[in-house]
């Protein structure tokens, strides 16, 4: 069971940085923007800091989504 979420985690980093690299391929050329969203959780309550408000409810509500997750899969799984 570990190694398959192991492998879980690899994939998903893999698929991660094939989107970054295919993103940035495919952009505007020119000017462009930059901005910065980070979250995480301390305990079981979700948090984020963004440059712009779009970039921090995005982050939040994957925070919230991941805290769901984790919820119920430690209910099903044990």
């Amino acid at each position: 069971m570990h190694e398959k979420i192991v492998l879980l985690g690899f994939a998903l980093i893999f698929i991660g940085m094939l989107v970054i690299i295919i993103g940035s391929s495919l952009g505007e050329k020119g000017k462009t923007g930059t901005g910065f969203a980070f979250g995480g959780f301390i305990g079981p309550i979700p948090f984020g800091w963004a440059s712009e408000k779009p970039w921090l409810y995005l982050v939040v509500a994957i925070s919230v989504i991941m805290l769901l997750f984790f919820l119920l899969s430690g209910r099903v799984l044990h």
